[in-house]
């Protein structure tokens, strides 16, 4: 006979060897939780790509209102420096009488403080004026040479309303032609220049406070009617100044802005790093005392490389700071009169996305509160479907053991009512059934007895006698009967037989 296939057996299924109380909640909770998890990562995917698109934006802002600032800070400059030469052309300020200018120029600070360092004039003669502030000092200063101070420059400190100080004034040997701004303005002519920064000179400006600093020149020839020469007019910026005037604009929350010249020496910075050393000889970025300076630099080498030295149209990129990667912006700040510098502004990455990191996490932090109240919910749910079931597991497993006198009620679902019932009737059946089976047993061992036990022993046969019943009842009999009047070795047989077995 062909051999049947062999049939897999139900219960090596991975299902089969799971409990019902696992795979209910699993069952409701898993797509949930995965819909929910493909949300969050979602979510988290377009938040970083919102975040470095936030990181460019911001960084790229913020070096540019720090370009229009400097752009407008360096425009007083010129501005004084354009009213004082007027006022001096239309002879409202005479350069034969330079102590009369003193009221008119101080005056004229307060549209232009606190950027500029004030205004310087000199002439062939060597006559010098000023009216100026030193970065660190309270007050600003007079600075007078005419035929009045035989020689000599005088410095006298003013009041807030303009008036001398005497007690604090002080003398010094001074040459205006041989300074600096001075050489700028001759070789500049009336259009005039921006120069290199150069060391200030203050006698005394260890003693009263004063900061030893570089200045900034911006310096033009300024002549008469005639095309005649009359002095030299300098506005100056004191590098000091100009690293305050970068340390208090908005760059980010720790970011950090640089400006070097086209050799990378230091012009001003917004952490304050020193831009000379103490001899005032001046500092290269790459030497700097601050290291994220130094950094920044390194990158900005780096990107000229790559770009062929040309930066002409910006450059943003990473560079890794002491406090972490940040996001560099590099412009090339050109401008008529001398001015080539580059300006850097780092701002840490974690400026600008703390607030969408915060918002990512809070988003994170909702995906998981999600997740565990769906499976809270789910178990909860699984729990109460589940328990039922349970249930009438157990009821069958009492029912198997033989306990049918305990019925089972379930109230969860009108389906269950109903499975509840007609359990309940099929062990009700079944407990007749049983009772049935156990009074046919008794019949079947009734009628069993009535049979012979043994067979007979009669000399010259051998009898024997058997009889198996179809059901536990049958309509067969049989027995051996001795001879009771003669006793002797004999006997009969009786066989009798009814139409049917069983209970009929």
């Amino acid at each position: 006979m062909p051999e049947r296939p062999a049939q897999a057996d139900p219960a090596r299924g991975l299902t089969a060897r799971l409990p019902l109380k696992l795979i209910t909640p699993t069952a409701l909770v898993l797509p949930v939780v995965l819909v929910v998890s493909v949300i969050g990562a979602v979510v988290y995917v377009q938040g970083r790509a919102a975040a470095e698109t936030l990181e460019r934006r911001g960084v790229e802002q913020v070096h540019g209102r720090i370009a229009d600032r400097l752009e407008s800070l360096l425009d007083g400059p010129r501005r004084w420096h354009e009213l004082v030469r007027r006022q001096i052309e239309a002879g409202v300020l005479d350069p034969d009488d330079l102590r009369s200018w003193r009221l008119s120029v101080y005056r004229q600070r307060h549209a232009f403080d606190p950027a500029l360092a004030g205004v310087t004039w000199g002439d062939d003669t060597g006559r010098t004026f000023w009216v100026f502030r030193y970065p660190g000092k309270p007050y600003w200063e007079l600075g007078i040479l005419d035929a009045e101070t035989d020689g000599l420059l005088e410095e006298v400190p003013l009041t807030e309303a303009g008036e001398l100080i005497e007690a604090g004034a002080r003398v010094s040997a001074f040459d205006p032609r041989t300074r600096p701004w001075y050489q700028l303005g001759v070789a500049a002519g009336p259009a005039g220049a921006w120069g290199e920064p150069y060391a200030w000179v203050a006698g005394d400006v260890g003693a009263v406070g004063g900061a030893r600093t570089l200045g900034l020149p911006f310096a033009a020839s300024v002549l008469d009617d005639d095309g005649g020469f009359l002095g030299v007019l300098d506005t100056e910026l004191s590098l000091i100044d100009l690293s305050a005037f970068l340390g208090r604009l908005p760059i980010g929350r720790t970011g950090l802005a640089v400006i070097t010249d086209r050799r990378g020496r230091l012009i001003a910075t917004s952490s304050g790093a020193a831009l000379a050393d103490e001899q005032l000889n001046r500092a290269a970025a790459l030497a700097s005392e601050d290291p994220d300076v130094r950094a920044m630099q390194r990158r900005l080498d780096a990107a000229l490389a790559e770009n062929g030295g040309d930066l002409a149209g910006g450059w943003t990129g990473p560079v890794t700071l002491d406090r972490g990667v940040a996001l560099m912006s590099v412009t090339r700040f050109k401008r008529p009169g001398g001015l080539d510098w580059r300006v850097m502004t780092a701002v840490p990455v974690a400026d600008f996305t703390a607030e969408v990191n915060a918002i990512r996490r809070d988003g994170l932090r909702l995906v998981a509160v999600a997740v565990g109240v769906t499976l809270l919910l789910g178990m909860g749910l699984a729990a109460w479907m589940v328990r039922p079931l349970l249930r009438l597991r157990d009821h069958a497993q009492r029912v198997g053991g033989g306990d049918l006198d305990t019925p089972i009620h379930l109230r969860e679902a009108r389906e269950l009512v109903e499975l509840s019932g007609e359990l309940n009737r099929m062990t009700d059946g079944l407990r007749d059934r049983l009772a049935l089976r156990k009074s046919l047993r008794r019949a079947s061992d009734v009628q069993r007895a009535l049979l012979p036990t043994a067979d007979p022993h009669l000399p010259g046969f051998d009898l024997v006698g058997h009889c198996d019943y179809c059901d536990e009842t049958g309509g067969d009999y049989y027995d051996f009967l001795p001879d009771a009047e003669t006793h002797e070795a004999g006997g009969g047989v009786v066989i009798g037989d009814v139409m049917g077995h069983g209970i009929a």
